[in-house]
């Protein structure tokens, strides 16, 4: 993960039921962005949040997936494009 973002609305306990809902905000082949939205049964909203992560080898050295992964890198591709037409 190289980064987080989180922004509490509401606290929750232990009884509370709570949903996330992770769509792929962006994706350029090396950097994929999640965004959350947590909410209690309710519908109540009590946390939106995102996360950027990159995908590295055993080594350290950054993966290019759409070489090392295709059919992954193409999830995610589509995934994101599904995103960007739903806005």
């Amino acid at each position: 993960m190289t980064s987080l973002e989180c922004k509490y609305k509401q606290s929750t306990t232990f009884p509370d039921e709570v949903y996330i809902e992770v769509n792929v905000e962006e994706f350029r082949g090396v950097r994929l962005r999640l965004r959350y939205l947590m909410e209690k049964a309710d519908g109540k909203i009590v946390c939106e949040a995102e996360s950027e992560h990159c995908f590295l080898d055993r080594e350290g050295k950054l993966v290019r997936l759409d070489k090392r992964y295709p059919e992954f890198y193409q999830v995610l591709s589509d995934l994101a494009d599904q995103e960007k037409t739903a806005e």
